[in-house]
């Protein structure tokens, strides 16, 4: 569940959807860090966190956006 206290009140949606992007990624992290470096699902879970990760940065600029543009 995404932490109240940290959504923008001039960009809810966007900060919203980063706090849950930073939750899946910090799955992915935790899932990698159970798992050998050298196997399927290790990769798999680091694909994941990157991806998620890119996604954050991606609607870090977006929450930037609605913001500037409120």
């Amino acid at each position: 569940m995404a932490n109240v206290d940290r959504v923008h009140p001039a960009a809810p949606f966007a900060s919203s959807v980063i706090q849950q992007l930073e939750q899946l990624e910090a799955m992915f992290h935790a899932i990698r860090s159970e798992l050998e470096s050298d196997c399927y699902a290790y990769q798999l879970a680091n694909l994941g966190q990157e991806i998620a990760s890119g996604y954050v940065a991606a609607m870090g600029k977006i929450a930037q956006m609605e913001v500037h543009h409120v």
